[in-house]
């Protein structure tokens, strides 16, 4: 699977007598058949809220990664926000200089700040030895789902340590996580032969 999907989700309030609630419904889930340059993304973006009637003066923010073409677009929506406000309402000399005074809406950007904390994980566990302490786990992981460790830690009602994958965010925490609970069982069994460091 080799696909580039943008989803676009709508937050909005809605607000009743009985009650008010925050509602997120999703858009549109775009298939990216090209370079996902910053007009390409504000080209797909606009294509989405026009199916729904939606216009940019009716967007507050965008919520995305941190990548480049995600900060062209939203920069580029601006540019389009603040186009066609002068292009609709400029009908006289009055109304143009009003409009130079008032501060335009712009759409914020706001950058995930899942995504961040993540980069800044991947980030520290680039350093060698922090990669060196991992790749070491990742061995001892490695052995223990053999199939003859594998047998014992199923007779002793363990689970079996997973391995990290490059595309999930939080296997390696998950796969520590599931490595340093065997460790009181591991220190125990001396059928099982394992040399590791839990500092």
């Amino acid at each position: 699977m080799d696909k580039a999907i943008l989803g676009i989700n709508l937050q909005m309030i809605h607000a009743s007598l009985a009650k008010t609630e925050i509602v997120v419904k999703t858009l549109g889930m775009i298939e990216l058949g090209e370079s996902h340059t910053g007009i390409y993304m504000k080209n797909k973006i606009l294509e989405i809220l026009d199916d729904y009637d939606i216009s940019l003066d009716q967007i507050y923010s965008i919520t995305s990664d941190n990548g480049r073409n995600m900060i062209k677009a939203v920069q580029v929506l601006n540019d389009a926000t603040e186009e066609s406000l002068y292009e609709e309402d400029i009908e006289s000399e009055n109304l143009l200089n009003e409009l130079d005074s008032i501060e335009l809406a712009n759409i914020h950007l706001v950058r995930c700040a899942a995504h961040t904390l993540q980069l800044c994980v991947f980030d520290v566990n680039r350093t060698k030895e922090i990669a060196d302490k991992i790749s070491a786990c990742r061995t001892l992981c490695k052995s223990l789902r053999t199939e003859t460790y594998r047998r014992v830690l199923i007779e002793n009602e363990k689970n079996i340590p997973s391995l990290d994958v490059a595309t999930r965010w939080n296997s390696t925490y998950l796969m520590l996580k599931k490595l340093l609970d065997l460790k009181d069982f591991l220190a125990t069994q001396s059928n099982i032969c394992v040399e590791a460091d839990w500092d």
